[in-house]
């Protein structure tokens, strides 16, 4: 659990309140950028969750893309170590 912050375990949660979870991380400001252990970021979890099947993740989604996308071919990712 030390790799993953109050984020990313909302975004892997399979509670029904885990949207509502989310929402309210990222309006108190949670860093988007930072990756799990093996490197994943909030956005690549939450695809990999089947969060990008689901119509009412769409926003959180685009939220979660853009620091994905800002990071594309670079090494310094900030990455949570256990």
């Amino acid at each position: 659990m030390k790799d993953r912050t109050p984020l990313i375990l909302a975004i892997i949660s399979k509670s029904d309140g885990s949207l509502e979870c989310v929402n309210i991380l990222l309006s108190a400001g949670a860093d988007v950028s930072i990756c799990n252990a093996e490197g994943n970021s909030a956005y690549q979890l939450a695809v990999n969750c089947g969060r990008a099947n689901n119509p009412a993740w769409e926003e959180v989604l685009t939220i979660l893309e853009k620091p994905t996308l800002a990071q594309e071919g670079q090494e310094d990712k900030r990455v949570l170590r256990p």
